[in-house]
């Protein structure tokens, strides 16, 4: 029973996604501290536009490590507006490595902390946007780079650069959704995290409807998740972190609304009047029901 018991466990990290009741809430450990950094234009003109965009940002990794990768997230040093100028790009828009080079030079990387800048210009490979001559029929955009260090007893450090500008079109002055900005943003967060995204599962995914945020490039009807990660993700990131014996994140508790929301769900899972049934209801309540989130 135990057996069944860990394999539907693991199971749920690969199919997790809206947090309903019943959810496991798992145990967070190590610790990836991001710090903010913006470009100074896009503190004046673009951060505005943005509710709260630090704090959803940070909320989103704290979900992902709370209820996928078990990776406690922090904000390092919060509170303060920390803006950087960038020099003028070198090529017809910025390419992702030269943003990365030049954020690096003005603010150098730390032990223990992963610096994050988040900017709106546009970028593409090879600072050639293709997207602007709409004849090639190619919109080819980078959206983000990172620099990550190995870890250090379960501890992050890195660099991460996240542009908000929706295309690489000059002309065109509009902003990723906030959805769209975590998505990146996370997905950078991912590369810190030691998962690269060109070999498969994560370089062309056709889970649907809903992919890792990992995944390179998608098939058709499906979109990558900022709050999905593939069960081979977090297996990877824990292991290069913790190492193979701690691949897995432990559950700290289920987020069941109450303790009869609970034990309804066993009642009606556990298989009545199977003969089975009632050792299959003690071990849910035992494991579940005793164990409900405080918050």
């Amino acid at each position: 029973m135990k057996r069944i018991l860990l394999a539907l466990a693991l199971g749920a990290l690969s199919v997790q996604a809206a947090h309903a009741d019943g959810n496991q809430r798992f145990q967070t450990e190590g610790l990836v501290k991001v710090r903010f950094y913006f470009d100074d234009v896009f503190l004046v003109n673009q951060l505005p536009q943005y509710t709260n965009l630090r704090n959803s940002l940070v909320s989103t990794l704290q979900d992902s490590g709370q209820h996928w990768l078990g990776i406690k997230f922090l904000e390092d040093a919060p509170g303060n507006l920390r803006a950087v100028h960038l020099p003028p790009s070198r090529g017809a828009v910025y390419t992702g490595e030269e943003v990365l080079d030049d954020f690096i030079n003005l603010i150098p990387p730390r032990a223990g902390v992963v610096n994050v800048l988040i900017h709106a210009y546009p970028m593409a490979p090879n600072g050639v946007c293709l997207a602007e001559d709409p004849s090639l029929g190619l919109s080819a955009q980078t959206e983000g780079m990172s620099y990550r260090a190995t870890p250090v007893d379960g501890v992050a450090s890195g660099t991460v650069t996240v542009t908000a500008k929706n295309n690489c079109i000059r002309t065109d002055s509009t902003l990723k959704s906030i959805d769209g900005l975590k998505n990146t943003f996370v997905h950078e967060i991912g590369h810190i995290l030691f998962l690269p995204d060109e070999f498969v599962p994560n370089k062309n995914c056709t889970t649907r409807p809903t992919a890792s945020v990992m995944c390179n490039s998608v098939g058709s009807g499906v979109r990558r998740g900022y709050t999905k990660w593939f069960l081979s993700d977090i297996q990877a990131i824990r292991t290069t972190y913790f190492g193979a014996s701690r691949k897995n994140p432990l559950v700290a508790c289920y987020e069941w609304s109450s303790f009869q929301a609970c034990d309804t769900n066993c009642i009606n899972t556990a298989g009545f009047p199977n003969p089975s049934a009632t050792e299959i209801y003690d071990r849910c309540v035992a494991d579940q029901c005793r164990h409900i989130c405080a918050h």
